[in-house]
């Protein structure tokens, strides 16, 4: 038995790592997948008899995400029972914490209008304007929401 380790891109949600361990697991020769949707990383305990890593890796592909092999220094066997969480502190990269700041301020300055709305301002097209908010909040925040 070997373990491969990977490192998995396109994954937005939980369901996307329940999609690509459903489809590994059901691999010949796979004996146990684990799937970390914050480090984007995946280990597979497998028999190289009967899979290659290249067979897994295409595994992953038709699934609908992109794998690449990660260095063995980055090597964590699911056994093991001691996994190393340095790594969690740099699953996001600075562009994608500096956007979801971003975003999340933006869902706030369209949050205090709709607030106000909602408590203290009669006009005629407030409902109106209500909609258009809560959707444009709904929208700043489509990465949270799973479409199923």
């Amino acid at each position: 038995m070997e373990t491969a380790s990977f490192k998995i891109e396109g994954m937005t949600c939980a369901s996307c790592v329940s999609h690509i361990e459903h489809d590994l697991k059901k691999t010949k020769g796979v004996h146990h997948v684990m799937v970390n949707f914050a480090m984007e990383q995946a280990a597979i305990h497998y028999d190289p008899a009967q899979v290659s890593e290249k067979e897994l890796i295409e595994v992953i592909k038709r699934t609908g995400y992109k794998a690449d092999p990660l260095e063995s220094k980055d090597h964590h066997d699911p056994h093991s029972g001691h996994e190393d969480h340095s790594a969690h502190a740099g699953a996001e990269s600075s562009e994608q914490v500096i956007k979801r700041r971003s975003l999340f301020i933006l869902s706030a300055v369209l949050s205090v209008p709709l607030l106000l709305m909602s408590f203290f301002i009669n006009w005629k097209f407030e409902h109106h304007a209500m909609l258009v908010l809560a959707a444009s909040i709904l929208l700043v925040g489509k990465e949270f929401f799973v479409w199923l």
